[in-house]
């Protein structure tokens, strides 16, 4: 039987995944009920950000070996072609705020300040990548962006721009980065999809659309289940 984990920063951002009086605890895996009969599903709830996401993540992929790895939940988006309520794959991240600032304001990242090398395992010319290989009709239909995780999300548009400089546009996260760099130590086949909640630049969250992006999120996922589960039967 094929074996998924499910990884997401919170419960609220996946609460439609959860049946009856199901409720996970943060770094426990939780084995899903009634989403498939074919595959078993695990979830894990990892908490906001790098670190909590990089020490679950390492607990529950030394534990048990999956097929696949999915990361879901919301994101902020830089690129004026996804906005809120877009639901995108992410097929590259990065650490963006990893290095330095410079004396005008530009950032240098890890790479840059010869912390790592930029094709040092397991990153490949600076980036983390997705690893899921099969073909899905689900993941082509949507748009494929790149990613870059930060410790503090974006609420100026001058700290945008700084991001935009130095990475292009692209989706922000505070997690994305960490889970694939699991993932790609542990050779873990990886997804990430994220549902667009909100514009980066000035921070304004009246104008956040989180509801509504994790009603999108809920819609697409369940395609993805279908269609895995239908892959798997043949």
């Amino acid at each position: 039987m094929t074996d998924i984990l499910i990884v997401a920063a919170t419960t609220k951002e996946v609460e439609f995944l959860l049946k009856g009086k199901q409720s996970p605890s943060v770094g426990k895996t939780l084995p899903l009920k009634g989403l498939s009969h074919a595959i078993r599903y695990d979830l894990l709830i990892t908490g906001p950000g790098i670190h909590q996401t990089t020490w679950n993540m390492a607990k529950a992929l030394t534990a048990k070996s999956y097929d696949l790895a999915i990361n879901m939940g919301i994101a902020g988006s830089s690129d004026a072609g996804i906005k809120p309520v877009r639901v995108v794959q992410v097929s590259s991240d990065c650490f963006a705020d990893w290095g330095a600032e410079d004396s005008d304001g530009k950032i240098l990242d890890g790479f840059q300040i010869g912390l790592a090398r930029p094709n040092e395992k397991p990153f490949k010319n600076g980036k983390l990548l997705a690893s899921f290989k099969k073909k899905l009709l689900c993941i082509a239909a949507i748009p494929s962006s790149n990613g870059f995780t930060v410790n503090t999300t974006t609420g100026t548009e001058r700290r945008k721009r700084m991001l935009i400089d130095r990475y292009g546009e692209g989706i922000e996260s505070m997690e994305g980065a960490a889970f694939f760099y699991a993932c790609a130590m542990t050779k873990t086949p990886s997804l990430q999809i994220r549902s667009i909640s909100n514009m980066t630049g000035k921070r304004d969250r009246k104008s956040w659309k989180i509801k509504e992006a994790i009603d999108a999120l809920d819609g697409f996922v369940g395609l993805l289940i279908m269609e895995l589960e239908s892959k798997v039967k043949k």
